[in-house]
Parts: structure tokens; C-alpha cells; sequence
């Protein structure tokens, strides 16, 4: 994302079995996964750069394969 200028990206199959939102250097990711499901093998997430963050109001994790 970085090297090519990414500001927001969609990601899939992160297995990730949280509703959770991850604060990095650049970059916060909020996922959106199934914390009942045994064999986890799915999930969503979206990755926004720090410097737009907080323009965004709201995200919505929708268990386990969406997020709006």
C-alpha cells in the first residue's frame, strides 16, 4: 500500500476470528470475523492510512464475510 499509494483497501481470508481494530504506524485495520466458528478459515477487513482515519464515522463488522 505504501509504495504505491494506497489510502484504503478491502482485504479477504484474513482468518481473523475478531471484531477488532488495530492501530499500526501508518495504517489501522478493523476486521470483521466469527468468534464462534471452530476451523476459522474466513474473514474480512479494511486497512485505512492514519491520515484519513478520522474521517471515517463508523465501521461495521457483519460476521464474518462483510464489513461496511
Amino acid at each position: 500500500m505504501k509504495e504505491h499509494d494506497i489510502q484504503m483497501m478491502g482485504i479477504q481470508e484474513t482468518r481473523t476470528p475478531h471484531n477488532t481494530r488495530e492501530t499500526r504506524k501508518e495504517y489501522t485495520w478493523f476486521f470483521s470475523g466469527e468468534n464462534r466458528k471452530e476451523g476459522y478459515t474466513a474473514g474480512v477487513a479494511i486497512i485505512i492510512h492514519n491520515t484519513i482515519v478520522q474521517s471515517i464515522i463508523d465501521i461495521e463488522p457483519i460476521p464474518d464475510r462483510l464489513i461496511i
